[in-house]
């Protein structure tokens, strides 16, 4: 029953993996030449052989004809999923910054580095930086003898330094809030240096993750797979995801170089380029070469290496988190933030799936064409993602809060397309009978 709805053994296993790290980070954390971090990079270079290796060179010919379809899945893949994101992080006003992204990189480089950060570009903190209007106060002054911030009175001799002084009305605060923790700028109530710092750190890395998933890929097993359970043209979803596949080794870093570069936590280009290539291009090409000698061994085995693809996937998972965890990366995470951001991930999920439809319907599309299109030019690749999230950070602690929002849209989208591509096969059932009814009439 759970299989009807996309929930396999696979989507269960990333959670649990995900909860393993939160119960023993520093197990998975661990780095070196025998760690689990170098067996799963191994391990994605020989995911990427095996797909090569699984590649069916004349389906993929056979697909090349479909030319309005491949165009409209690309730009669905790399220009629509990106420009909606960057559009709605602009009307909401979060917009990472390069501060921003450079805090975050700072909190996944050691404890407490992103606090700092944050603080130095206008978060209330230990330096004493006004909120408002960003003018710094005397911490001295104000410990030990007590002034007030905006009156200039002189309060009892040790109270701001004990006790907290509000900064705008002098109202007294909790005990040592204003000298270690902060104050409010606007609000009677003392707020924590560290929770906001929290809480800005997740928010960055939250809305980074969703920008890296909308430059991601298309996926290739389940995109092809769904096609072909809703009877959609198979070939063009093979061609459409393949080389959906081959452009995000160069798409991908380029559109996070918006956000993320040499400075702000990330590799230079050239670095990511040559990485990814000898990551996922060079075994690519490795697996297609063998493919003459070894293709019908990988046809016959396909089942057990897409369990081994899965198992490198929970892997990945399973050692980014913990890195992630041990650094206290999802310090200010709340489960309402999770809720928000599964919600965030399905309506992307329906506004591009709508907007794909309806330029299907408006170019005509066969029924065939139409399914291939909308079920790979709505789909993000997972692979994909954990692969790239190692190699563009400079902090790899990083990966976890990055790949969060793939993994979440990675989930839905499965459990949603599976519902989809059964109504559509149900549908393709429904017409087929009708047609041979109507010519057994004839």
């Amino acid at each position: 029953m759970l299989k009807r709805f996309g929930l396999d053994g696979f989507i269960l296993s990333l959670f649990g993996a995900i909860f393993l790290a939160w119960l023993y980070p520093d197990f998975g954390a661990r780095d070196g030449v025998f760690s689990l971090s170098t067996a799963a990079n191994v391990g994605v270079s020989l995911i990427f052989f095996f797909y090569g290796l699984r590649l069916n060179w004349e389906k993929i010919r056979s697909g090349l004809a479909n030319v309005k379809t491949h165009l409209v899945v690309m730009a669905s893949t790399f220009l629509l999923f990106p420009l909606l994101i960057l559009a709605t992080m602009s009307v909401c006003g979060t917009f990472p910054t390069r501060a921003d992204v450079a805090a975050l990189e700072a909190k996944a480089s050691g404890p407490g580095g992103g606090f700092a950060a944050i603080a130095e570009v206008g978060e209330p903190g230990e330096t004493g930086e006004r909120e408002e209007t960003g003018e710094p106060t005397q911490n001295v002054q104000n410990s030990e003898n007590g002034t007030s911030e905006e009156t200039g009175e002189l309060a009892q001799n040790g109270q701001n330094g004990e006790n907290g002084v509000n900064k705008e009305v002098g109202e007294p605060a909790q005990k040592g809030q204003n000298s270690e923790n902060g104050t409010s700028g606007g609000t009677d109530e003392p707020t924590s240096t560290a929770k906001n710092a929290d809480r800005r750190v997740v928010s960055t890395g939250i809305w980074l993750g969703i920008f890296f998933l909308a430059a991601l890929p298309s996926t290739v097993s389940s995109s092809v797979v769904m096609t072909n359970i809703a009877r959609g043209n198979v070939p063009a979803a093979i061609f459409d995801a393949s080389f959906s596949t081959l452009l995000g080794v160069f798409i991908t870093p380029l559109w996070m170089r918006i956000f993320v570069d040499a400075e702000t936590g990330g590799r230079g280009f050239g670095v990511v380029l040559l990485s990814l290539t000898a990551q996922a291009i060079l075994p690519i090409i490795l697996g297609v070469l063998a493919n003459r000698r070894w293709g019908e061994f990988s046809r016959r085995n396909e089942k057990r290496l897409r369990k081994f693809d899965q198992a490198t996937i929970v892997l990945i998972v399973y050692t980014s988190f913990c890195n992630s965890f041990a650094e206290k990366m999802f310090d200010g995470l709340s489960g309402g933030t999770l809720l928000g951001l599964s919600v965030g991930m399905i309506a992307l999920f329906f506004v591009v799936f709508g907007i794909v439809y309806v330029v299907c319907r408006a170019l005509r599309f066969s029924r065939e064409d139409a399914v291939a299109t909308l079920f790979c030019g709505s789909k993000k690749s997972l692979v994909h993602g954990v692969a790239t999230s190692r190699v563009i950070l400079s902090a790899p602690n990083m990966a976890g809060i990055l790949i969060l929002p793939t993994m979440i849209y990675h989930a839905l989208q499965l459990i949603i397309v599976s519902v989809i591509a059964q109504r559509f096969a149900k549908i393709a059932e429904r017409e087929e009978t009708e047609r041979a009814r109507n010519g057994a009439n004839v």
